[in-house]
C-alpha cells in the first residue's frame, strides 16, 4: 500500500511541475506558439518613445495578425481592415539565419525584410530593424503582441 501512494505522490508532484510557469521555449517555440498582432512601431529616443506606426504603416494595417509555423512558414493576414495596397511581404518563409536566432529574416518570391530580435517572450516580441526616420538611419522597433 505504501509503494502506491509513494509512487502517486511522485506522479502528482510530476504533473505539477510540467505546469508549472518555469517552463522553457526555444525561440522557434516562442514565435509560432501564437499569432501577433501589432501593437506599436516606435522610435527610442532620449529615453522616450516616438509612435512612428503612421510613417511605415497604413492605419487599415493595425489589425493585421501574423502567423508562423514550425515548418518555417509565415502569413499576414488583413484581419477586419483590408487595405488597397499591401506589402508584397504577405506570405513566405521565416528563418533564422545561419542559426542566429537573435535574427529574423521574412522572404518570399519579391521581398526580404531583416529583424533583430530584441525581446521574444510569450506574450510579447519586439523586432527592430534600421530604416530612415527624417532623413536618418534610425532603429524602428514593432512590438507585437497576443
Amino acid at each position: 500500500m505504501k509503494k502506491y501512494l509513494f509512487g502517486a505522490i511522485i506522479m502528482a508532484g510530476l504533473s505539477f511541475q510540467s505546469c508549472s510557469k518555469d517552463e522553457s521555449f526555444s525561440q522557434t517555440e516562442l514565435l509560432c506558439r501564437k499569432d501577433w498582432n501589432i501593437e506599436k512601431v516606435y522610435i527610442e529616443e532620449a529615453g522616450a518613445e516616438i509612435d512612428v506606426f503612421d510613417v511605415y504603416h497604413n492605419d487599415c494595417e493595425a489589425d493585421d495578425v501574423f502567423s508562423f509555423t514550425l515548418e518555417g512558414k509565415f502569413k499576414r493576414d488583413d484581419h477586419t481592415s483590408s487595405c488597397e495596397s499591401t506589402s508584397f511581404l504577405t506570405n513566405g518563409d521565416w528563418l533564422f539565419p545561419e542559426g542566429d536566432e537573435s535574427r529574423l529574416w521574412l522572404v518570399n518570391d519579391f521581398d526580404n525584410e531583416k529583424y533583430t530580435i530584441e525581446k521574444l517572450t510569450e506574450d510579447v516580441s519586439i523586432l527592430s530593424v534600421d530604416m530612415y526616420y527624417e532623413n536618418v538611419i534610425k532603429k524602428v522597433n514593432l512590438k507585437f503582441t497576443h
